[in-house]
């Protein structure tokens, strides 16, 4: 949003003289947090899990786990051609 503001101020006081009133804002620094993977106990009970209570969410993180594709990349997977 913040972005989106400072876009919209800057061509607003550039093309109309406007007061640019959020000119001073600075954007929040977000922390990066660490990924943590699962250890091969942690792997292997999930994998447990997802073979006895078979569920589409279930299938969805079998293959993240097995192919590596992230949950968004498997969501836009479709069955035709390009």
């Amino acid at each position: 949003m913040i972005t989106l503001l400072k876009s919209v101020f800057r061509y607003a006081s550039r093309e109309y003289g406007i007061k640019n009133v959020i000119d001073g804002i600075v954007m929040p620094k977000i922390p990066k947090t660490e990924v943590r993977l699962l250890t091969e106990k942690e792997s292997r009970e999930l994998k447990t899990y997802i073979n006895r209570r078979k569920t589409p969410t279930g299938l969805g993180i079998a293959l993240a786990m097995y192919t590596g594709l992230r949950i968004g990349e498997l969501c836009a997977l479709t069955w035709g051609g390009y």
